[in-house]
Order: structure tokens, then C-alpha cells, then sequence
């Protein structure tokens, strides 16, 4: 997560009113997975394909989304990208029971019907939520939190992203898309600084190769013709584990392409 926000600085009495009322932005991003073969077209193709339904699916309770826009932006040979919004919206349940604020009392069905049209293409609460894709590193990146009534977090655009991109169709026609919150960059250091680290689990699952370390662990596991990696580390003896450099390596690579867990027993 990046949180941008206004510096502080000595500023002009004009100037520093202003920047009071600039928000504090919160930015995440997620990592999209296609099966081999692991070609950008192939994740232009599919955020074109998911970006054009408009049948919303289900977040969290009565709350809907889909992706709601998507401009495809040629950058020439830094690749190209999609910028558009996320749409979050209330699903109203019509069928559900209505309460009459002036009575405190539940309203009568037939009362609703006559009082109340909804047509069904409409939806209410519309937030929008910006995001940039980019294919060639199949990471997407997106405005989590915007002000207090414009919010998307991290799990719940994971959730909207994998249900647009994991729809029959899309499957049948890409394979299954895995969707994985990009974590924290200091969750690594807080993990291998624990005094006694007793377990790590590494799970690489390899898309296209971003980095040397990357490419060279994706080619010997293509080699082998494996599709995923897992390694397990438990130590028993009271010093705990001692990762070596390599070992921190992949794990920086299981960070944003796999899972990375460890328990530990931190200072007393």
C-alpha cells in the first residue's frame, strides 16, 4: 500500500490553507496470473473481454461492482496499459422488506409496489475507483481509498477483479486468471528481522519473468516442466531458522508471484 499525502513544509498562510483540504490517497495493486504461455496480448485480450460486461457481481451484503471502464493507451515501447475506473454501487433487493420511517413499522408489500419503481438497469451509491493495468507486468494498480465515502480495499477489488476475470467464458477461453494482493513491501523485513524465525512456506506460482532472479527460477521450473514451487523450512533448535541469501531471494519472488508465510517468535 501507498499512502500520498500532503508534505509538511513552511508554507504561506494562502498555500497552507489549500493544502489542508488535500486528501490522503490510498494506492494498492494486484497481481494477475494467466497459464502459460504468459504473452501480453493474451492479458490485453482478456481485460478487453472482462472490461465489457456490465453484469455487476457480488462484493460484500448488498454491495455490487464490475469493472466499469477501461481505456486501452498505447505507451510505444514502454508498453501499453488500461486506465479506467472501478464501479461500486448498491444492489438493492426489491423483493426484501421495506420500513416506513414515519410509523416505524414494516410497509405492506403491495404498498412498495405502488409507491416505489426502480427500473432495473439502475443501481444507487455509484463510487468510482480509478486503476491502470499494465499487461506486459500483469499488475494492476488502483486508488484504494479516495475520501471517507469512496473506499475499495485490497481484498474486496481482489474479490471484484477475480469474479470479472474468472467468469465461465473468459476461463474457458484464457484458463483461470489467479488474482493476488500485492503485499506490503515491509512484510519480508519484519518477517527475516524476527530473532527466531521457526517456519516459512514459499509458494511460487511463475508468470513472465520481470527480473534476472525471476527469469532464472522460471526457466529451471519450466525446465522440469513444474508449474508451481513450494519449499518448507521448520527449525526446532533455539537459535531458529537462518535464511541464507538465496533463500531471501525467492522469497522476494514468492512476494509477488506466490505466498510467502512464517510464524516466529519475536523479541521478549
Amino acid at each position: 500500500l501507498i499512502r500520498v499525502a500532503p508534505a509538511s513544509s513552511s508554507l504561506d498562510p494562502r498555500i497552507a490553507r489549500e493544502t489542508k483540504q488535500v486528501r490522503t490517497i490510498t494506492i494498492a495493486a494486484l497481481n494477475v496470473v494467466l497459464p502459460a504461455p504468459h504473452k501480453p496480448s493474451r492479458y490485453v485480450d482478456l481485460w478487453s473481454a472482462a472490461s465489457s460486461v456490465r453484469d455487476p457481481v457480488k462484493l460484500r451484503g448488498d454491495t455490487g461492482g464490475f469493472i466499469g471502464s477501461a481505456r486501452h493507451v498505447d505507451a510505444g515501447s514502454r508498453g501499453d496499459r488500461f486506465e479506467g475506473d472501478f464501479y461500486k454501487f448498491i444492489n438493492i433487493d426489491t423483493a426484501g422488506k421495506w420500513l416506513d420511517l414515519r410509523t416505524g413499522r414494516a410497509v405492506d408489500k403491495d404498498a412498495v409496489d405502488r409507491q416505489v419503481r426502480i427500473p432495473e438497469n439502475l443501481r444507487p451509491n455509484l463510487r468510482m475507483l480509478p486503476y491502470a493495468f499494465f499487461p506486459r507486468s500483469h499488475r494492476l494498480v488502483f486508488v484504494s481509498h479516495l475520501d471517507l465515502k469512496s473506499s475499495l480495499s485490497p481484498g474486496m477489488a481482489r474479490s471484484l477483479v477475480e469474479q470479472c476475470l474468472q467468469r465461465e467464458d473468459l476461463v474457458e477461453r484464457f484458463g483461470k486468471a489467479e488474482v493476488t494482493v500485492e503485499p506490503d513491501r515491509e512484510t519480508l523485513r519484519k518477517i527475516f528481522s524476527l530473532p527466531r524465525l521457526k517456519t516459512l512456506r514459499i509458494e511460487v506460482s511463475p508468470p513472465n519473468a520481470l527480473a534476472d532472479v525471476e527469469r532464472r527460477l522460471f526457466q529451471s521450473m519450466d525446465a522440469k516442466n513444474a508449474d508451481r514451487l513450494v519449499q518448507e523450512y521448520e527449525s526446532r533448535r533455539p537459535e531458529g531458522l537462518r535464511p541464507t541469501e538465496d533463500l531471501k531471494e525467492l522469497a522476494e519472488v514468492a512476494q509477488s508471484n506466490g505466498v510467502v508465510s512464517a510464524k516466529g517468535v519475536g523479541d521478549e
